[in-house]
């Protein structure tokens, strides 16, 4: 496991980053929020990913020997493969089941170890989701309209309108839910986290969607995951466990940015480059999130197994 220490410095990272950043941010034009995105998901959402060989590894390999990585790669990349098909095929499917494990995914982050509640989650996991749809409807909407292709761009914005409010309502019982302890005492991790999540509130309601999401996604979600990825690093390398970590997740990251590129002009044929960026992102996020997704629930599983276990 992680040191608790970083994870802990993480944590108050955290809770002052949207604060931060909600208002030193200044607005900028939308191109440049999507270079900011793409440049942030280059340096940290892929690597992050690309990093999952290093989860696997220790169950694949006294199985496989040799073969593990291959092999690994092979289930890896098909999962990608085929949700990225399903995107073509069946977009507005696709893209309420996406949603659905963002929050299940996101809801992860909720933890310090061990298993999340059901609040937990859609506490952690519905604010990057909910929050931008109930205080940026017309521009999430436009989102979805690149994604769902041939989709109603009216019709569409009309659902999110329709649905974010219900969604607010069940958040924020959640959020009340999960911190409730507060009410009889004094606790310096569901302090942190409802600093945090009133921080993610305040971050979407004041910067345009792309932005803040790109702020949470990057400087808060994926920077947990690979400061948890420490205990992953072999002992000769904990000297310098960033540089090991940089040279691991490199070569995933390059191919999936050169396949991105290769893929690019068939998958975004008549957009805009800013339109075409924003694509490709979203449904490369949205692929490799469910093979990411499936290896970090066995990850975690098997960790609180482990320390039950153990106890």
């Amino acid at each position: 496991m992680a040191d608790a220490t970083v994870l802990g410095t993480h944590r108050q990272f955290s809770a002052l980053l949207p604060w931060g950043m909600a208002f030193a941010v200044p607005t900028v034009p939308e191109n440049v929020q999507v270079a900011v995105l793409a440049i942030g998901v280059v340096c940290l959402g892929l690597p992050h990913g690309a990093l999952d060989h290093l989860v696997a590894r220790p169950a694949l390999v006294p199985r496989w020997g040799r073969a593990w990585l291959p092999l690994f790669l092979l289930a890896y990349l098909g999962l990608a493969a085929v949700a990225l098909a399903a995107w073509i095929w069946l977009p507005a499917v696709t893209l309420l089941a996406f949603l659905a494990l963002s929050v299940v995914h996101f809801g992860g982050d909720a933890s310090d170890g061990e298993k999340p509640s059901p609040a937990a989650v859609m506490a952690w996991g519905g604010a990057p989701v909910i929050l931008p749809c109930w205080f940026h409807p017309a521009e999430v909407a436009a989102v979805f309209d690149l994604l769902v292709v041939g989709g109603d761009e009216g019709g569409l914005e009309s659902i999110v309108r329709g649905a974010a409010l219900p969604a607010l309502l069940l958040w924020s019982a959640a959020v009340l839910w999960h911190h409730r302890g507060l009410l009889y005492r004094i606790d310096r991790a569901q302090g942190l986290s409802l600093a945090t999540l009133v921080g993610l509130v305040v971050l979407f309601a004041r910067l345009p969607p792309l932005m803040a999401f790109a702020i949470y996604f990057c400087g808060i979600h994926s920077l947990r995951h690979l400061l948890e990825l420490r205990s992953e690093v072999p002992a000769a390398q904990a000297a310098r466990p960033g540089r090991w970590l940089v040279f691991q997740a490199a070569p995933l990251t390059l191919a999936t940015v050169g396949l991105a590129l290769l893929a690019g002009p068939a998958l975004t044929a008549d957009l805009q480059l800013s339109e075409a960026v924003l694509r490709l992102v979203f449904w490369g996020l949205a692929a490799l999130t469910v093979p990411h997704m499936l290896l970090l629930l066995w990850w975690h599983a098997d960790r609180a197994s482990g320390r039950e276990a153990a106890g």
